[in-house]
């Protein structure tokens, strides 16, 4: 094997072992396990503490510190494996090209198991891209990563109704194993060929070096490579960062619960979804949240797919390592895909709640009431009453041992003549959400995945 090849495999099981033992895998486990909470609007960890009565700029400011916080972790490996991987292929040999469904395949698992957000995983991307990978591969391991970590899909499964858990899953696997593979064939396929152009008649490999020159000329070319990702990803990770925490803060994510259904709202949701940089694993917890919240089912499952698989900082990295036509289309088919999720979740929440009434109608509601305040059908399923009556005949009742059951009689009820309280309505006092419970309230335990997710 190519001595810097060896060298670079074994830097890359270093770099990734230490994150996923030390850094990544502890961290889900918490979150996972729900000692994780969210301590500002897009981070899970707050070195400043953000107060509502601060100024916009001052409050956008100390939540963009604090999300690149949260992120250092994750971004750090991010542009450590990236570095890594575009010195990996600059050292192999490409002979023409694959199989685009073949390149997506590797790709997702090369990402799955890497556990890091969309926005640390972007500059890993585009390290692969960049040296050499190829669009499918790079795009696939990208999107992976945050989506289909076998920690996030535990949670998932914990947490959601089993159809949006499943939803979300296959829509993630269209995206990564059908459409990229046929964008990258057919719709951007000029990109493609120019990329393989400039990368298939490289060969830098050397049978014939020695240790000491391959360690030399490894190092050396890791460092350029280090000093090429760090100056073009970190500033735009920044203003990835600043710009997510303007839009979170002019519209926080708990004003969704409020709104309406219809295709404005919808899109608006699936724009902030795809939009924000979130941290690994943030989009399961926040959209959790939310429903317990009241968040319609159609917004949950919009956030639930858009949140955590792109966002503006993979545009921003896209735009510049592919073209500006790859970039807005991956964001607007996330979009879409995510709009059309929310659509369908509806749809099927709305038939199984009209089933939940059907049900409650047929056994609980119908047939004429009488007296006693029952509907004839309820009366006919419930079992003869059974009255009996126990006298006591004094206030000393049962003993055994040193426990002794009394009786007292009730005393007589004694009239004020007067209402001691006096009756207000909530909306008086602001209290705009009323107490209406119904049978919609409840959740049936078919549709929760705890078992699977076990």
């Amino acid at each position: 094997m190519n001595k810097r090849v060896a060298l670079l495999i074994v830097i890359i099981a270093v770099i990734a072992g230490s994150f996923w033992s030390l850094s990544r895998y502890p961290a889900l486990d918490e979150k996972a396990s729900g000692n994780s909470l969210m301590e500002d609007s897009l981070s899970f960890e707050a070195l400043i503490d953000v107060e509502e009565t601060m100024p916009l700029y001052q409050r956008v400011f100390f939540s963009t510190i604090n999300w690149a916080y949260t992120n250092k972790e994750g971004m750090i490996f991010g542009i450590l494996l990236a570095t890594a991987f575009m010195t990996l292929m600059g050292f192999l040999h490409r002979h023409g090209r694959s199989n685009v469904f073949l390149n997506a395949f590797k790709g997702t698992a090369i990402g799955a198991p890497l556990g890091v957000c969309v926005n640390c995983s972007a500059p890993i991307a585009k390290g692969m891209y960049e040296g050499g990978s190829s669009m499918g591969t790079s795009l696939a391991a990208m999107f992976s990563s945050p989506t289909l970590n076998i920690v996030v899909l535990t949670m998932l499964f914990s947490l959601f109704p089993f159809y949006i858990a499943v939803t979300k899953i296959a829509l993630t696997l269209f995206l990564i194993l059908l459409i990229l593979p046929v964008l990258a064939r057919y719709v951007f396929k000029k990109e493609d060929l120019l990329h393989h152009e400039s990368h298939k008649c490289e060969d830098r490999k050397s049978l014939n070096e020695n240790w000491m020159y391959a360690i030399r000329s490894t190092v050396r070319e890791l460092a350029k490579n280090f000093f090429y990702i760090v100056k073009t990803v970190v500033p735009l990770m920044l203003l990835a960062g600043f710009l997510g925490v303007v839009l979170v803060t002019l519209l926080p994510l708990e004003n969704l619960v409020d709104f309406e259904i219809n295709l404005v709202s919808m899109s608006v949701v699936a724009f902030i979804g795809t939009f924000l940089p979130i941290p690994m694993a943030f989009d399961v917890i926040a959209v959790h949240t939310l429903m317990q919240a009241g968040l319609k089912p159609a917004f949950a499952m919009i956030l639930l797919f858009t949140l955590g698989i792109f966002s503006v900082y993979p545009l921003f990295i896209i735009s510049k390592s592919m073209s500006k036509r790859v970039a807005f289309s991956l964001f607007a088919i996330v979009m879409l895909l995510g709009l059309g999720s929310g659509y369908a979740a509806q749809a099927y929440d709305d038939y199984r709640t009209e089933k939940i009434i059907s049900f409650f109608d047929e056994h609980f509601n119908s047939g004429e009431e009488d007296a006693t305040g029952l509907t004839t059908a309820v009366q006919k399923k419930m079992p003869e009453r059974i009255e009996e009556v126990i006298n006591v005949k004094s206030e000393y009742y049962y003993s055994y041992e040193d426990i002794e059951i009394e009786s007292i009689d009730h005393k007589q009820r004694v009239k004020s003549g007067t209402k001691p309280f006096t009756r207000h309505e909530g909306d008086a006092f602001g209290m705009d959400r009323h107490n209406e419970f119904s049978v919609l309230d409840f959740s049936p335990p078919s549709l929760y995945g705890l078992g699977i997710a076990s």
